[in-house]
């Protein structure tokens, strides 16, 4: 692996890296580590409540290497990311989007430094990175179970986020929900999409309340979802097979954890791997009892 302290240089990783958040700037400081790696870095804040953001707009003001953005959603498309697609001063066709319970890593940053003359160079080769999210749970971070997989690091002449029939959904609101962004025309097709190895480390159960407050509304936007009828397509065929015949089957929650626990061995992570693959088959019970609440 290269040497991190050696590695970098005024514009070392040609990528936007876009961090959304609407939380306040103590739940926020573990996200900026390693973002001194991408050559352009934007913070974009949601006012909620008492927080106006004044801590993040105080700390891109002193590093002045990261540029703060106020988002105010209008309640209709674009929803943020989308919006940040279409309105930051992004320095690179290459984008990285982050959510702000999510932490970058030394392995991950040396893997994108080491695709840096390749991926990240080439003209109309690839398009695309998947990368996993590796939760993490009382500290822990769990090796085993499920690891959510997105392409979160792609080129924005290739991708944007669809307009989806969820505006009389309540739960994800200002943000796009839980699929992955579509190629823009048939032509980028052709173009690869690469599976990053090193996971994004995944804070999202840093406090329980507040985690299960948000999947309830998850859970009830994506009821109005399977619904409506309203998902887009995957860019991948076979994730898109394998996500469509998921969404109709029958006992989706015992499935869930089955998968998580058992085939995922989960349960190596010990008390941890129990717990997250019981979230999700709690997450999905909920789906099914608000499907049926919808019907």
């Amino acid at each position: 692996m290269a040497d991190l302290e050696h590695s970098m240089s005024a514009d070392a990783l040609p990528i936007s890296a876009i961090i959304v958040t609407r939380g306040k700037l103590a739940r926020f400081e573990r996200c900026l580590e390693y973002l001194e790696y991408f050559s352009d870095v934007h913070i974009v804040h949601s006012p909620d409540g008492d927080n106006d953001g004044r801590g993040l707009r105080d700390l891109c003001a002193k590093t002045l290497s990261y540029r703060y953005h106020n988002f105010i959603w209008d309640g209709k498309y674009p929803k943020k990311r989308q919006w940040c697609l279409d309105n930051l001063p992004l320095k690179h066709d290459w984008v990285f989007m982050l959510d702000a319970d999510e932490v970058l890593t030394k392995w991950l940053i040396e893997e994108l430094l080491a695709l840096r003359a390749t991926v990240f160079a080439e003209e109309g080769r690839y398009a695309g990175c998947f990368i996993k999210g590796a939760y993490v749970m009382d500290g822990n971070i769990l090796k085993y179970g499920l690891k959510n997989n997105k392409l979160a690091l792609f080129k924005r002449s290739c991708f944007r986020y669809p307009v989806v029939d969820d505006l009389d959904a309540t739960g994800m609101g200002e943000i796009e929900g839980h699929y992955q962004p579509v190629f823009m025309n048939r032509s980028r097709v052709s173009c690869k999409i690469l599976q990053i190895k090193n996971p994004l480390v995944h804070h999202a159960f840093l406090c329980q309340t507040d985690h299960d407050i948000r999947h309830n509304k998850y859970a009830q936007w994506e009821a109005v979802m399977i619904r409506n009828k309203g998902y887009p397509k995957d860019p991948v065929l076979w994730r898109e097979v394998l996500k469509s015949t998921y969404r109709k089957l029958p006992l989706r929650a015992d499935i869930s954890f089955l998968h998580s626990y058992v085939l995922k061995s989960g349960w190596r992570d010990g008390v941890g791997g129990f717990r997250l693959a019981k979230s999700r088959y709690d997450y999905y019970k909920n789906v099914s009892m608000k499907l049926r609440e919808l019907n």
